[in-house]
C-alpha cells in the first residue's frame, strides 16, 4: 500500500463497538491494516463461513468512515490498498500436536488472533523447542539414527513444553480483541475510561510477560544485543511463582512485627521512658536543655497533640547528636527511616502514580 498518513514504525489500535482496527506503517511508506469484526457468535467446523470479494466490498464500505488516526480515513486505506482478503479467524490450541513419525507446528498446531502478533513468533518458538530436543537426543546417543520411541518422545517433550505457553498467549490474545472490539458493556467502560490511564510502564510490563520467556536455540549463543529486560533463560533463576512458600514466612513477619510493636511500649514502661515523657509534656519544657516545649506548631490542636511527643523524643538528638543515648537513638531511628525512603522514591516513579491526588 502507498503512502496513507500513516508514519513508519508506529502501530495504532483503533477501539470500536463490535469491531476494531489494527493499523501499522511499515518501511517504503507501506502500511498494514486489519479490520477484525465481531461475527455474533462462534462457528466451529463447516459452519465457519467464507466470504467473496463481494462481501468485502460491503463490509469495507460500511466501515468506509471510520477514523483511524484524526487525518486518515478507513477508505483512505481501502482506496490505496495493493492486496487483500476477507477471510475468518479461528483460534485454537491443538490438543495433539503429534502422531509417531509426524508432528505440526505453527498456525497448525496453534492459531492467533492477530492482533498481538504472537502467530510467527510462536511458530518459531516452537520449531526451536523441537530443535532443541532432537539436538539433545542425537547428543545423548552414539547412532545418526534414532529410533520411533525417541522421535515420538521429543513431540511429546515439545508439546509439555510448549502447550501451556500457547494456550496462555492465545487466551491473551482473544481477551485482547474483546476489549478493543468492546464486545459487553464492562469492556467498554475498561476501554473508555481505564484503558486511557494506562502509561507506557503498562505497556512495557504486558509485553516483558509475552516475550521474556520466549524459547531460544540451546546449542547456539545468545546474540549480544542491548536490551533493559535479560530473557528467561539468560538468568540464573528461572522467575516462579511464590506459592504457598510464602506463607511462613509472611506469618514470621507479621509476628516479630506485633513483637517489635509490643516491645516498643513495654520496654519504654520498664525503662522509664514513658513516665518521663509525660513529665516533660505536663512541665512544657526539656530540662536538661532548659528549652520551653511549644503548645502549638499549626494551629490545630489534634495535630499538635500529636507533634509535641515527637518533638519531645527527638528534639534531644538533634540538640547534642554526640551524646552516646541520643547517638543510639538516632542510628535506630534512621536505620528504620531509609528503606521507607528508598520505597517512597521508587514509588514516586511508577506511572500510576499520576492517579493519585497528590501527583495533582
Amino acid at each position: 500500500m502507498g503512502n496513507t498518513g500513516i508514519d513508519p514504525g508506529t502501530l495504532h489500535s483503533i477501539y470500536n463497538e463490535k469491531h476494531s482496527f489494527l493499523v501499522g506503517g511499515g518501511p517504503g511508506g507501506r502500511t498494514y491494516w486489519f479490520l477484525v469484526v465481531h461475527l455474533g457468535k462462534t462457528f466451529y467446523g463447516s459452519q465457519i463461513p467464507r466470504y467473496s470479494k463481494e462481501a468485502e466490498k460491503k463490509l469495507a464500505e460500511k466501515h468506509w468512515t471510520c477514523p483511524i488516526t484524526p487525518g486518515v480515513r478507513f477508505s483512505d486505506l481501502y482506496k490505496r490498498k495493493v492486496k487483500s482478503v476477507y477471510t475468518t479467524l479461528p483460534e485454537y490450541v491443538s490438543k495433539k500436536w503429534h502422531f509417531r513419525r509426524i508432528t505440526i507446528i505453527g498456525d497448525a498446531s496453534h492459531k492467533f488472533q492477530p492482533l498481538t502478533g504472537q502467530g510467527g513468533n510462536s511458530a518459531i518458538e516452537t520449531a526451536a523447542a523441537l530443535t532443541n530436543s532432537l539436538t539433545d537426543v542425537l547428543n545423548q546417543g552414539s547412532q545418526d539414527l534414532i529410533n520411533n520411541d525417541q522421535i515420538e518422545s521429543v513431540f511429546q517433550s515439545v508439546q509439555k513444553l510448549r502447550h501451556p505457553r500457547t494456550s496462555k498467549l492465545v487466551k491473551e490474545s482473544h481477551d485482547r480483541q474483546r476489549l478493543e472490539a468492546m464486545e459487553t458493556p464492562l469492556l467498554k467502560i475498561l476501554a473508555l475510561y481505564y484503558v486511557p490511564l494506562l502509561g507506557i510502564e503498562s505497556v512495557a510490563e504486558s509485553w516483558i510477560k509475552t516475550y521474556a520467556p520466549a524459547v531460544s536455540l540451546n546449542m547456539l549463543p545468545v546474540p549480544s544485543r542491548p536490551r533493559a529486560v535479560p530473557y528467561h533463560d539468560e538468568l540464573f533463576h528461572k522467575p516462579t511463582r511464590r506459592g504457598l512458600v510464602v506463607v511462613p514466612i509472611y506469618i514470621t513477619f507479621v509476628l516479630l512485627s506485633l513483637l517489635g510493636f509490643y516491645r516498643l511500649f513495654t520496654l519504654g514502661t520498664e525503662n522509664g521512658l514513658w513516665e518521663l515523657l509525660s513529665k516533660v509534656l505536663l512541665s512544657g519544657s526539656l530540662p536538661d536543655y532548659g528549652l520551653k516545649l511549644e503548645n502549638s506548631f499549626i494551629g490545630l490542636h489534634s495535630v499538635d497533640s500529636k507533634l509535641r511527643p515527637l518533638v519531645a523524643l527527638f528534639l534531644p538528638p538533634l540538640l547534642d547528636p554526640w551524646h552516646n543515648a541520643t547517638k543510639l537513638q538516632s542510628i535506630c531511628f534512621l536505620s528504620s527511616m531509609f528503606p521507607l525512603m528508598g520505597i517512597f522514591v521508587i514509588e514516586g516513579y511508577r506511572t500510576r502514580n499520576s492517579w493519585t491526588l497528590l501527583h495533582r
